[in-house]
């Protein structure tokens, strides 16, 4: 089952989401939880976009950055930390 997978597999689009669900886990984040993210690669850089929302939808915080597609899982923790530390962590509690 693994051969025929791989036959199939997109390496741009693993590269994404393995950023967007680094972004999700650090975060800490679950399927209630209000937040998106969305990563494009082009060529051999992945740029992620995210952002975490209070639970009204008023008040949202988010941010960007890209990263060698190596670096994928390491952009999106990155990106989560610094949503932390600007204040999502306390979007989430309200």
């Amino acid at each position: 089952t693994r051969a025929l997978l791989v036959a199939v597999q997109d390496e741009a689009t693993a590269v994404a989401v393995s950023a967007e669900r680094a972004f999700l886990v650090g975060v800490g984040g679950d399927c209630n939880t209000p937040l998106a993210a969305h990563a494009v690669v082009t060529g051999s850089r992945v740029a992620l976009h995210a952002l975490v929302a209070d639970y009204d939808g008023r008040r949202m915080i988010e941010d960007a950055d890209s990263a060698a597609v190596g670096d994928a899982c390491a952009l999106g923790r990155t990106i989560a930390e610094r949503l932390l530390a600007r204040g999502a962590r306390e979007l989430l509690g309200a």
